[in-house]
C-alpha cells in the first residue's frame, strides 16, 4: 500500500466541498469597502474604594490572625 502525499495549497487535493477562501492580499484590498453599523456606545466609570473602613478592618483583622500564627 503506497501513500500518496497531499498538497495542503491545492484546495482540490485537500478534497475538501466548500469554496476555496479569499487570498489575503485580496482580503487586505477589499477590507476598506465594507460598511458597518453605527453602535452606539457610552463611557462609563466605577470607583471602588479600596481603602474604605469595612477594607481596613478586614486587613486588621487578618493581620492579627496572622500575627497569632508566629
Amino acid at each position: 500500500m503506497s501513500c500518496r502525499i497531499q498538497d495542503f495549497e491545492n484546495w482540490d487535493d485537500v478534497g475538501l466541498n466548500i469554496s476555496k477562501p479569499p487570498d489575503l492580499l485580496h482580503l487586505y484590498l477589499d477590507y476598506g469597502k465594507h460598511t458597518t453599523r453605527s453602535v452606539e456606545t457610552a463611557d462609563m466609570e466605577t470607583n471602588v474604594d479600596l481603602y474604605g473602613p469595612e477594607i481596613a478592618a478586614v486587613k486588621d483583622s487578618n493581620e492579627q490572625q496572622v500575627n497569632e500564627l508566629y
